[in-house]
């Protein structure tokens, strides 16, 4: 995958997540990744984001997951933590899947195309936790 490709749609959510309310930061890279791409808060909740960009069809294979990915996600389950979180933009849309559905598929790809719209993601968002846009 392009890496600038990449940095790209981490900007583009970290302008999202600002645009509702969201104070969000992207995460230093060390040489052993970043446990996650983006940290967002928002009424003293806390959201872990990994942002994957998919340029020519829905699938998303799960080998481009890294090992670290499913670390953090592993250590934030000890915690209790549910808001682990993967943002993919492919052609047809922008799409959430929570971190636990795509770390724990037995599949080799899965359509992104399946899960919620980004925006419907915010919405239900407001819902649950009551965060509400600015």
């Amino acid at each position: 995958m392009n890496k600038r490709i990449g940095n790209d749609w981490e900007k583009e959510c970290l302008k999202i997540l600002g645009e509702h309310g969201y104070f969000a930061t992207k995460l230093q890279e060390k040489s052993t990744g970043a446990p996650f791409d983006l940290v967002a808060t928002k009424n003293n909740y806390f959201f872990a984001i990994e942002c994957k960009e998919i340029e020519k069809s829905s699938k998303f294979t799960l080998s481009r997951i890294e090992s670290n990915q499913r670390t953090s996600y592993q250590r934030l389950s000890e915690v209790k933590s549910p808001n682990y979180y993967f943002f993919f933009k492919c052609p047809s849309g922008n799409f959430v899947f929570n971190a636990k559905k795509i770390l724990n598929c037995k599949d080799k790809s899965i359509d992104v195309s399946t899960g919620i719209e980004l925006e419907n993601w915010f919405k239900m968002l407001e819902n649950r936790f009551k965060i509400h846009k600015k």
